[in-house]
């Protein structure tokens, strides 16, 4: 699991080599809840 240097960003790995990239939007209010990017 890593963020990006704006916190905008999130990705997740697993140990198959699959990554999961998520976004915050900027309309969100809450920090905490990130949408599916790729």
């Amino acid at each position: 699991m890593k963020f990006d240097k704006s916190g905008k960003f999130l990705a997740l790995g697993d140990k198959a080599g699959r990554v999961i990239i998520f976004e915050c939007p900027d309309s969100s209010k809450r920090r905490d809840e990130y949408d599916y990017f790729s």
